[in-house]
């Protein structure tokens, strides 16, 4: 069975049955051995670029599947031939090369999917792009800076209420009032406003967790006002006006 083949030194072997697949059934079970035994090697990374260097001769379903190992596996010199597929005229190919990018192990991948939802007309495209920078961006492992920079580039770029959806969703996982602060120009857009509104009140929920103290409560209170102006949604109105309260108390305690 081809899962029982593993370890880096039957890549070769694991590769030759990847370009011999015909069914979706055997491109699947070589793409999963190959993806365990570049996993399980000591430099995941070396095998990637190997990986990588098969991408122009393959064909295409075998060149999708190699995108999917490389975006898990990751690298600096994997990422240029990940980017040089990104134009492909094979429409499989294409997808895979954008969505390796957006599944990419570091934040290196970024300006690439940033420049591409700039660059295209098509607006699915735009929003396939948007999507995959903005999941990035909702990583845990950068850091706050990263992300909300991140979120500020994008907000330049979104235009369709579909793309605010997605960068408000970004934005409201991310535990800080400066992401608060981007929120708030959309709690006037009609569109969007009541996606805002909960955006900006789940982060100032998890911000006044518990009894306190709670460092960033005195940032938190314009922002909350605002949101209790604007909003036209009770349940939010609600929450936002405890929230400040709590908010309020917890700045005079400094």
């Amino acid at each position: 069975m081809i899962g029982d083949l593993g370890g880096a030194d039957q890549l070769p072997t694991l590769l030759e049955l990847l370009d011999t697949a015909q069914s979706p059934q055997d491109l699947a079970a070589a793409e999963q051995a190959i993806a365990a035994a570049c996993t399980k090697a000591k430099d995941p990374q070396a095998q990637a670029e190997k990986l990588a260097n098969r991408l122009p001769q393959a064909k295409p379903a075998q060149q999708a599947a190699l995108l999917r190992v490389i975006s898990a596996l990751g690298g600096p010199n994997s990422l240029k031939a990940v980017r040089a597929l990104v134009n492909s005229n094979n429409a499989e190919v294409r997808s895979a090369a954008i969505r390796a990018l957006g599944n990419w192990r570091t934040a290196d991948a970024a300006p690439d999917l940033l420049a591409l939802a700039r660059k295209t007309s098509d607006p699915a495209e735009k929003t396939l792009f948007l999507r995959s920078y903005l999941s990035l961006a909702a990583r845990g492992e950068m850091s706050m800076e990263q992300r909300l920079e991140m979120c500020r580039q994008a907000a330049g770029v979104i235009q369709r209420d579909e793309e605010k959806r997605l960068l408000l969703g970004t934005l409201g996982k991310i535990d800080a009032p400066e992401a608060m602060n981007l929120i708030l120009p959309y709690l006037r857009d009609a569109g969007v406003q009541q996606e805002a509104g909960m955006a900006a009140v789940s982060i100032a929920e998890r911000l006044l967790r518990g009894r306190g103290p709670w460092p960033q409560a005195a940032q938190l209170v314009e922002p909350l006002e605002k949101v209790i102006e604007a909003t036209t949604n009770d349940q939010v109105a609600k929450r936002a006006r405890t929230l400040l309260q709590q908010a309020k108390t917890g700045s005079r305690r400094k």
